[in-house]
């Protein structure tokens, strides 16, 4: 078995995290279900149609945009 730096494994960790998301994302979307989220201090209802748009505009390196 092959041994990981903390920092490799705290890379497969968050490829991990990001796909569950990924998916959790896509489901709704395909489903007609809406998601929500905590935006600028309040909880904002996205609705599925607006979910893939969601996704394009996160940022790409991870970090939460101010």
């Amino acid at each position: 078995m092959k041994s990981f730096t903390p920092d490799e494994w705290a890379e497969a960790v968050d490829r991990g995290i990001r796909e569950g998301v990924r998916q959790a994302l896509e489901r709704h979307r395909l489903t007609g279900r809406s998601i929500v989220v905590w935006k600028d201090g309040r909880v904002v209802k996205i609705p599925p149609d607006k979910i893939a748009e969601l996704a394009v505009s996160a940022p790409a390196d991870g970090e939460a945009q101010p």
